[in-house]
């Protein structure tokens, strides 16, 4: 019996032991199929993602470019523009200054002339000025009106004037030299006959 059992246990090992191994298959692989002559292989290749993604990004890019360029060659003509319009005020502003100063010089240059042509009033016309304040405002209008462009001297109590000529005085304005006289001056002011003294010299 025990001898049975033992039979019976070394069977059941050699059988497991056989299931255990593995069974070696042998696979026959077939032959590749052979592409008969009038079949043509497929010679396109279809296009991957990364290659359609990187032509469209791309074009993309060259309508960036051209829009940019075009934006830029705008911009560029308006400063171009803004430029020529500011030379053209600049010549203007020029030229009139030019007309002007060339004005300035046609008066200064007859001014001499003007100049020469002095004022004078005899002492009875003083009086009769001073006597009617209204006729003396009016005198001083006709010589501010013929004298006004005349070169003007600020006064100064220290200095010596001629008569006709115009006088510059700090209150009282434009005036005119009507007489200069053992260094006092009569000079008619827009505000009436004012005495100033002239030629003072200091002790």
């Amino acid at each position: 019996m025990a001898k049975a059992k033992k039979q019976v246990k070394t069977a059941v090992k050699a059988k497991v032991k056989s299931a255990a191994k593995p069974s070696k298959v042998q696979v026959k692989a077939k032959p590749a199929d052979k592409v008969k002559p009038n079949q043509p292989k497929a010679s396109v290749k279809q296009k991957s993602a990364p290659e359609k993604l990187l032509k469209k990004v791309i074009k993309e890019s060259k309508s960036v470019v051209a829009s940019v360029n075009k934006s830029v060659k705008k911009a560029a003509s308006d400063v171009v523009t803004s430029v020529e319009k500011a030379a053209q005020a600049v010549k203007k502003e020029v030229k009139a200054s030019l007309e002007s100063s060339s004005s300035e010089v046609v008066v200064a240059s007859e001014a001499p002339e003007k100049a020469a042509k002095k004022t004078k009033i005899s002492a009875s016309q003083m009086e009769a000025l001073n006597d009617d304040p209204v006729e003396m405002t009016k005198k001083w209008h006709e010589l501010k009106k013929k004298h006004g462009g005349e070169k003007v001297t600020n006064y100064a109590m220290t200095q010596a004037y001629e008569a006709q000529q115009p006088l510059n005085h700090k209150i009282f304005g434009w005036g005119y030299i009507l007489k200069s006289e053992n260094d006092r001056l009569e000079v008619l002011f827009e505000g009436g006959l004012k005495s100033l003294i002239s030629n003072f010299k200091k002790t």
